[in-house]
């Protein structure tokens, strides 16, 4: 038995002699997701968060930093929380009640942790990528009122200004540039 398929699509093992290919491949097939399906964005753009921190291709974090970018820009457009200077509270907190909220079926435990979450303290950005992760897995397993869709949507748009502000700082100038233009485009529209 071969360990290459013979047919695309068909399971087996790929070679991959490019990373940067493949990454631009899977950055290309995301970009796709609607922004109604939040679960899956969530998961995204976090994927898209640790791409931009940590991959070691530049052309692959400036692809990052375009597709957050994008789902930023349709979360704002379906609808956030004013963004406030000052975040309050834990994120740790206000996640673990989310959890225990989802785990109950209390609609409105979930609601109320989630806006908790969209208005607390960041403290790492590896938490805020974490948290997306979390909620767009609770998400796709027990579907958001449209306030706690709000919520989520509003962490998200907050972990990705974070994150391009992160990049803003990239060593390789093509990188920041591109994350502090897409930076000033998303506060312009997002942030009163």
């Amino acid at each position: 038995m071969s360990e290459s398929p013979k047919n695309k699509g068909e399971r087996g093992v790929y070679p991959i002699h490019d990373p940067a290919v493949l990454d631009a491949a899977l950055l290309r097939a995301m970009s796709s997701v609607q922004a109604d399906h939040l679960a899956q964005g969530l998961e995204i753009a976090a994927w898209a968060g640790f791409a931009l921190l940590r991959d070691s291709e530049s052309t692959t974090r400036v692809s990052a930093a375009a597709l957050l970018s994008v789902f930023a820009a349709r979360w704002n457009a379906k609808g956030i929380h004013a963004l406030e200077e000052d975040a309050t509270g834990s994120l740790a907190s206000a996640l673990g009640g989310f959890s225990m909220a989802c785990e109950g079926r209390d609609r409105e435990g979930r609601e109320q942790f989630l806006r908790e979450a969209s208005r607390a303290k960041i403290p790492h950005l590896e938490d805020g990528i974490r948290a997306l992760v979390g909620i767009g897995r609770q998400a796709a397993a027990i579907p958001l009122t449209l306030a706690a869709e709000c919520s989520a949507r509003t962490l998200g748009v907050r972990v990705i200004l974070l994150l391009l502000e992160s990049g803003a700082a990239d060593g390789n100038p093509d990188v920041a540039r591109s994350c502090l233009n897409r930076l000033l485009i998303l506060k312009k529209e997002i942030l009163p």
